[in-house]
């Protein structure tokens, strides 16, 4: 019914023209909070796109890095199976025992280097999702001794000039 048919003193005509101006206020607050759900519902969605592709981003960089530390430790390795090689042959000579002492202690370190290099190579495997764990006896005694023996080793003047 219009308004217009209820008088002012009326109990039922104010009632109605209440309840019509608290439906009018329930509809306009549900107008609000439609159109903030749609603006949030936006603002997610924008977000999402950035950090989808940051995310990209990121995996490309990660995938990157990997192909670059397999690429390098491959590079660096051939030479240093080339040093050990020779280092291999070198031990066949005879040599002073000190001579065979540093010997020892350079291929040692050409060893560790190059475990060094497979632990480089291992980590890309690990940021590609390929390593594969093996088991490996080893004995402590001996890894604690080279390693000893290569922070005891210092070189002597005479061993440190260098010669044209």
């Amino acid at each position: 019914m219009p308004e217009s048919r209820w008088k002012a003193g009326d109990e039922v005509g104010q009632l109605v023209v209440a309840f019509n101006g608290m439906l009018e206020e329930l509809e306009a607050q549900a107008r609000r909070v439609a159109e903030h759900q749609a603006d949030l519902e936006n603002k997610v969605a924008a977000r999402t796109a950035e950090l989808v592709d940051a995310l990209n981003r990121a995996q490309a960089a990660t995938h990157a890095k990997a192909e670059f530390l397999a690429n390098m430790s491959h590079e660096i390795r051939t030479p240093m199976n080339g040093v050990i090689g020779m280092l291999d042959l070198l031990h066949l000579e005879r040599l002073a025992p000190e001579a065979r002492n540093m010997l020892d202690t350079a291929r040692g370190s050409a060893d560790a280097l190059l475990g060094l290099l497979n632990d480089v190579l291992d980590f890309s495997k690990i940021d590609a999702g390929k390593l594969t764990l093996e088991k490996i006896d080893f004995e402590l005694r001996p890894l604690a001794e080279e390693v000893a023996t290569l922070f005891t080793r210092q070189p002597t003047p005479r061993a440190s000039k260098w010669r044209a």
